[in-house]
């Protein structure tokens, strides 16, 4: 089930802090909005969340490093306008975060604003089970973008497919243009998890050498604390034997006496798998 609050991030109270409900069946999205106001403090921004009528979600400032929550995630925010007769939209599952600061100001935001953004507000909330489509990242502009008939305004259509990143400016039926023209591509790029490690291919055996080469195996499939060891093909479990592995280019050793052991399964050091 997804998280209704954040791990780790502050609650400010507020009088719509349950929310209201979903639709049960569109996707997930996240919206942005821009604040229009910037407190003097960190007790200014508290305040204002507390005390706002139409509260979003989330609250950040990344100057700051200040990430709030004023309303539980599975249930709706409030920052998005919805006339009577027209799709929904905050029902429309939005995830939507304040941020503080001016949307005139976004193009201006350095790559360190925009990955803060992705990593502590967008990264947190598909962690915490709500899965936005970072391949699905919606247009921004300037203050062409206000009024209904905005240059990004989705049409409703859009909207209720609509599973990834925008911004208030992109929601049809309202106004707003805000945040302007950020760049929402390099907000979901941060919200990326890195690529895995690619696991390093063993070094190839060299010819004359004394000793085959070991090579520990992580998550084996025989019971702690044995550990696999393989003789290019070969297996040999280890049970419970201390075997020190010095790092020598490019292969890897033990010593002569654990080595006997294990071949020849002496003492109950270790014993060749065929």
């Amino acid at each position: 089930m997804p998280t209704a609050w954040l791990p780790g991030v502050y609650r400010v109270p507020n009088a719509k802090s349950e929310g209201g409900t979903y639709l049960s069946t569109p996707p997930w999205r996240f919206v942005g909005h821009t604040t229009e106001v910037v407190p003097t403090s960190i007790a200014g921004a508290v305040a204002l969340a507390g005390r706002h009528a139409y509260p979003p979600h989330l609250w950040a400032w990344p100057e700051r490093d200040w990430l709030v929550q004023t309303v539980r995630l599975d249930r709706a925010a409030f920052a998005l306008k919805h006339p009577s007769g027209v799709p929904e939209t905050n029902k429309m599952r939005a995830l939507q975060v304040e941020v503080i600061g001016y949307a005139k100001d976004m193009p201006s935001k350095s790559d360190g604003w925009l990955e803060w953004l992705g990593v502590n507000v967008v990264r947190r909330l598909i962690d915490a089970g709500y899965p936005i489509n970072l391949n699905h990242v919606a247009p921004t502009t300037g203050n062409d973008g206000s009024g209904t008939g905005g240059r990004v305004r989705m049409t409703r259509t859009q909207w209720r497919v609509w599973d990834g990143l925008c911004v208030h400016a992109n929601v049809p039926d309202n106004t707003h243009w805000d945040m302007g023209a950020i760049n929402l591509d390099k907000v979901a790029d941060a919200a990326r998890l890195p690529d895995p490690e690619p696991t390093p291919e063993p070094p190839a055996p060299i010819e004359g050498d004394p000793l085959p080469m070991l090579y520990t195996r992580i998550n084996s499939p025989v019971d702690k604390p044995q550990r696999l060891l393989s003789d290019h093909g070969k297996l040999y479990v280890c049970h419970g034997a201390s075997i020190t592995v010095t790092p020598t280019t490019p292969e890897l050793r033990v010593s002569d006496e654990i080595w006997n052991n294990l071949i020849r399964g002496h003492g109950g050091a270790g014993a060749l798998i065929d």
